[in-house]
């Protein structure tokens, strides 16, 4: 779809996966209830910004996880999202670079929202640390039309940051490190920062 040039921004939402995939082409288990999107972007950045996109989307759904629900959701580098050092969402960024320009990305987002966590636990194994908002909310739901509106307005405003700021990456990166889980990513974060310095 996205070689076919859809409008920027369009989302594909799923109701459930039935091949869902996570990082290293892992299997992402996607049952009814959670949350499971891909949106196709067209931002104005050089490819060198990329890496940039999956910690954007990693600030937004942490935001909204909070905005929404008030939970604390850590961020395991580059691309997990954590809360009580469980897993509850997991992000890719597929794209797609001609020459010295980025053509398009994808930016797949799913989240365990309204899951059955033991139902993920029986196919993934019991050491799976892995849990849901559900969960963590002690069984309440939560309305998933309203969290995917916040979430889009967090991550189109990450996107504005990348394409129209120069400080944009830098904001974003420093924001990622205060919610960082795993201190193991200081040398990939000197290497973000190096970058950030080139493209200056």
């Amino acid at each position: 779809m996205a070689e076919k040039k859809p409008l920027n921004g369009t989302v594909i939402l799923a109701e459930q996966q039935l091949k869902g995939r996570g990082t290293l082409e892992r299997k992402w288990i996607s049952p009814r209830g959670g949350i499971w999107f891909s949106v196709i972007i067209r931002p104005c950045i050089p490819p060198e910004k990329i890496s940039f996109l999956s910690l954007a989307a990693a600030l937004a759904v942490c935001e909204t996880l909070i905005e929404k629900t008030m939970l604390f959701p850590k961020i395991k580098w580059p691309n997990d999202i954590l809360i009580n050092h469980k897993k509850v969402s997991g992000i890719l960024v597929d794209a797609a670079i001609k020459g010295r320009k980025l053509e398009y990305a994808v930016v797949g987002i799913g989240i365990n929202a309204n899951v059955d966590v033991k139902k993920i636990i029986s196919i993934l194994g019991q050491n799976s640390a892995v849990t849901s908002i559900k969960e963590e909310l002690l069984g309440k739901y939560v309305n998933r039309q309203i969290f995917l509106r916040i979430l889009f307005e967090r991550l189109e405003g990450y996107l504005f940051q990348l394409e129209l700021s120069k400080s944009g990456p830098m904001v974003i990166l420093n924001k990622v490190v205060e919610r960082l889980e795993n201190s193991n990513a200081r040398q990939a974060i000197e290497q973000m920062n190096e970058m950030i310095e080139n493209l200056s």
